[in-house]
């Protein structure tokens, strides 16, 4: 079966969802909701190879694969959508309305191609983070709580994208200036949202400010992790 190519992506959705069944009272609806950003964050990628999004080759190699995995993970989300749906309240309702609204739009931009450009995966930053304030709100969070909660992994994702844009660019010899002034702009918005943000914002800051280049991404995922686990540990734990 196909996943997502975009390691990244993982904790993008991972972590907010996450910090919403902390903060809330996990019931049923609230599992189904999240049984269905999973599922069709998983399906996508099997999604984008059967329309053609990967390319005409991997349309023709991977489509057994592209099928199975739409049919697996795409019953995941039908099975969390059936499961939620009868108990979820307007708030909740709401706030899944807006989280496919910008779900839809970041897959309208894969499809276009522009899934590795930069405005494609700022858009990716903040739909994925989305998915946690409907599982929030199911869970008994208020909205300024979830909407809080978003802002910040959403800054915080936002700011750390532009910092691998940053990296690719500098080491290609291209101008960083788009990518140094998104980084700086969303590490400083987070901590104007919640102090929670911090971790985060002071990763994206000097990952930027240091000569990392395109070989050494890896170190910056994984110092990404780092400030989000410090940043799921700050937000529940206030």
């Amino acid at each position: 079966m196909l996943l997502p190519s975009e390691h990244g992506t993982y904790g993008v959705i991972a972590f907010p969802l996450i910090t919403a069944l902390v903060l809330g009272s996990p019931n049923r609806a609230v599992w189904g909701l999240v049984l269905f950003a999973v599922g069709g964050y998983l399906a996508h990628e099997g999604f984008l190879v059967l329309t053609g999004g990967r390319g005409p080759r991997a349309r023709r190699e991977q489509r057994g694969a592209a099928l199975l995995s739409l049919a697996t993970f795409g019953a995941v989300g039908l099975a969390g959508a059936s499961l939620s749906l009868p108990g979820l309240t307007s708030a909740a309702q709401l706030g899944a309305l807006a989280a496919c609204g910008l779900s839809a739009v970041a897959m309208a931009s894969a499809l276009t191609g522009r899934e590795h450009t930069l405005p494609g995966e700022l858009l990716a930053a903040l739909a994925l983070p989305a998915w946690g304030v409907p599982v929030g709100l199911q869970g008994g969070v208020p909205w300024p709580a979830a909407l809080a909660v978003w802002g910040v992994w959403s800054c915080g994702y936002a700011a750390a994208t532009c910092v691998v844009h940053v990296a690719i660019r500098r080491t290609k010899g291209q101008s960083v200036s788009a990518a140094l002034g998104g980084t700086i702009v969303c590490a400083a918005v987070g901590p104007v949202v919640s102090p929670a943000a911090i971790p985060l914002s002071l990763a994206a800051l000097a990952l930027a400010w240091l000569p990392v280049s395109a070989k050494r991404l890896r170190h910056v995922g994984w110092t990404v992790i780092a400030a989000s686990v410090l940043t799921l540990v700050w937000l529940t734990a206030a």
